[in-house]
């Protein structure tokens, strides 16, 4: 490792970040979907508890 030069290091590390990005932002961006999924599932399920509370307890 030591005797590697920093702008070889550099170099090594700059040609694999943009790979190594796109993967990260592939899974961060395909977990993001699913949670963002869920939550809307749940808001639309609290959505319709909500409505249907209102519509029992105004009568």
């Amino acid at each position: 490792m030591q005797n590697v030069p920093i702008s070889g290091l550099d170099d090594m590390l700059m040609r694999r970040l943009p790979f190594c990005k796109g993967l990260m932002w592939k899974l961060h961006s395909n977990y993001m979907k699913e949670q963002g999924l869920i939550l809307l599932n749940k808001l639309y399920v609290f959505f319709l508890l909500m409505r249907f509370f209102l519509l029992v307890y105004s009568n």
